[in-house]
Parts: C-alpha cells; structure tokens; sequence
C-alpha cells in the first residue's frame, strides 16, 4: 500500500512526512516494517539512542505517503493527551480529541515513543485497540455507549519505541524506564532492535552532507571514535550515547572552530558537542582516553 496524500482529510495532510534522502533505510528492517503494516501488527522498536527508532518509523511514513503523529512517553502524562477531554467552548463544552484517538479516526501512523515510561493505567485504555480488529472505547467521553466507540480507519498502525524490550532496564542506562505489562507485550506482532549502521553506510551518510568542507579522513576518524564510545556504552563504561545526532553536533562545532590546528578543534568540538554531557570524571576520562586513541596522531 502506497497512500495519495487527498486520500486523507486536511486536518492529517500536514502530518505527512517529507521523504529525508539522506536518511538511510536499513534494508531487513523496512521489509519487516513492511510485512507488519500488511498483516496490520503493532510493532515494538528497540535500541540504544540514538540508533533512529523514531526517524525509521517517520521515513517508513513518508515513503508510503502515510500521516505519522509521534507521542513522547513521560511519567506524568494524563490519559486525555492520548485520548481526549472536554473543553469549555463558548457557552458550553465540547469534547476534542486527543493525539492517539485522532489516528485511530484518520488512518494515521501513530508512534508511542519511550513506551515503558507511560503508565501501566494509561495502557489499560489501549489494549482492546491493540488486538487484531480492535476498537478504542473512549470512557471519558460523555456519550452513549456507541457514540464512545471509536472504529479504526483501516490505515492506521501503532508502534512502540524504546531503549529497552519492555521488560526493564539491566544496566541503569535508561533511568525511568518500567517493564511492561505482560498483556501489553502481548499485543505485539513484531519486534525489532534497531542498531547503528554500519561504519560504511554511516560514513556515506556524513560524506553526502560534509564532503564538501570536512576531508573524508576526518569524517572516518570521527566514525571509529564513535565506534569506540559506543562499544564502550555497550560494556557500560559510558552511559550517554554517541549517536549520529552526537556526530553532528560535534563536526558542526569542527567545521566552526576549523581554523585551529585539527587536533585543537576536533578536541574542542567534541568537547561541547559531547563530552561535557557525561556525569562523571571516570566517564569523561574514558572518552577523552578513547579520544587520543583515535585523534592523538594530529
């Protein structure tokens, strides 16, 4: 299914992404993302971040003209932001939908990021949604029974995205994050773990946007420190990822300070771009260590 963007009403057209050329689309992934959409399985999204869970999930959307709304989990979210409220409007109140119920309604493509921090109430409200076929009863609603029920657009999908796999976090890496209902779990038809790209597929990334100012050399540099830093978050040396999003920032920042000496800017640039961020003095020291490992011969 590839959607035509006049298939949908106004209100979601805007909520369609634009494709991202250099975003690269893991081939296994997307095939997998694929089959689910057909088989019409909620999907669950894993990985550490900064690995593109959400950016997957958008350009998987806007590669099949599909709207796509992204809902950011925290601890204190209340249900209406999810499912909807009554408004005072004029003399009286309306009830206005909230961000999920909207998707349900209009075929979109909905995204439940940082799953686990959601609370386990707010789930309940999803689970007969979450089941082949299923409907969302919105309780809240003063309504008749049928007014209530919400009949899923066939188009609509639901993911969930997370660092963990929903049963809690080992490590102490990714501090608030819950385990998951077991009935909630079960719901899921697919889950994936969405890793890094590979250094090659990283490096094209970074040559298509920086070639032009920043030599390749310090583009393939700046990949094995980051490999380096991620191997190390790995045996949890380091808790703060070295994503692509890190990357930027910090050759942004080289691409500023470039008339210093390469090693001088490099070091400033990943300095403030990264590891300033870290929580201790064991941590920045490890990364500036693995930063002399790499850069020391400039």
């Amino acid at each position: 299914p590839v959607y035509k963007a006049e298939s949908f009403p106004d209100n979601m057209k805007p909520f369609i992404p634009e494709v991202n050329d250099l975003y690269f689309l893991q081939p296994d992934l997307v095939e997998a993302l694929w089959n689910a959409h057909i088989d019409n399985d909620n999907v669950w999204l894993w990985g550490q971040s900064g690995t593109g869970k959400s950016s997957l999930e958008e350009q998987f959307a806007a590669r099949i003209g599909q709207p796509f709304l992204r809902f950011n989990g925290r601890e204190d979210v209340e249900s209406a932001a999810l499912f909807g409220q009554l408004t005072v409007e004029g003399e009286g109140t309306v009830w206005k939908d909230g961000l999920l119920t909207e998707g349900v309604k209009y075929g979109a493509r909905v995204l439940m990021d940082e799953a686990t921090v959601i609370p386990a109430t707010i789930w309940m409200g999803v689970q007969w949604l979450a089941e082949k076929d299923g409907k969302l009863m919105l309780t809240d609603k003063p309504a008749t029974a049928g007014e209530r029920l919400v009949e899923p657009d066939p188009r609509f999908r639901m993911t969930y995205a997370d660092n963990t796999r929903g049963q809690g976090d080992d490590n102490g890496n990714f501090n608030g994050t819950g385990v998951m209902n077991t009935a909630t779990l079960n719901r899921v038809g697919l889950t994936m773990e969405v890793k890094f790209l590979e250094f090659s597929q990283e490096l094209e990334l970074l040559v298509n946007k920086w070639g032009e100012k920043i030599h390749d050399d310090l583009l393939q540099d700046t990949l094995r420190l980051a490999d380096l830093l991620r191997k190390a978050m790995r045996e949890d040396q380091i808790s703060l990822s070295f994503s692509l999003r890190s990357i930027e920032s910090v050759l942004t920042k080289a691409y500023n300070y470039r008339t210093m000496p390469t090693k001088k800017c490099m070091f400033r640039a990943f300095n403030e771009g990264y590891a300033n961020l870290l929580p201790n003095d064991d941590e920045y020291g490890a990364a500036v260590n693995f930063f002399e490992m790499v850069f020391g011969q400039y």
